[in-house]
């Protein structure tokens, strides 16, 4: 019995074909598996992240994080920021994504999460 990448249908060695189940859980070539590399990166920092914190952290945060930036996100949420787990800071007003900081300066100042732009509008 042959083994073949799930995706271009290559046929791929035993060995190759168990190494992407224990990795990838699925059976890719060499090729797809560099692809597949490629997709593992911490969406804050970008420093690049294995399958289990990439698998740990969607289940956890909704998003690719490195244990640091699931750290950062956990301490942060235990400050009793609820909004923060899972779906990043947002600007009330139009709505593109922002920084905790700003997020931080923006509720003290304003008492409501803007962007830069939106803080300059309320002055």
């Amino acid at each position: 019995m042959g083994y073949f990448c799930i995706v271009c249908k290559e046929a791929i060695s035993e060995r190759i074909y168990e190494y992407s189940l224990e990795h990838w859980s699925k059976a890719l070539c060499m090729k797809h598996q560099e692809i597949e590399k490629q997709k593992l990166f911490c969406k804050k920092c970008k420093k690049p992240i294995s399958k289990t914190v990439y698998d740990y952290s969607i289940g956890h945060f909704s998003k690719p994080l490195c244990v640091d930036c699931q750290q950062y996100h956990h301490r942060m949420a235990m400050k009793g920021d609820n909004t923060f787990e899972g779906k990043g800071f947002y600007c009330n007003k139009c709505k593109i994504t922002i920084t905790f900081s700003m997020y931080r300066y923006s509720m003290y100042i304003y008492g409501t999460p803007l962007c830069k732009e939106c803080q300059e509008d309320q002055r």
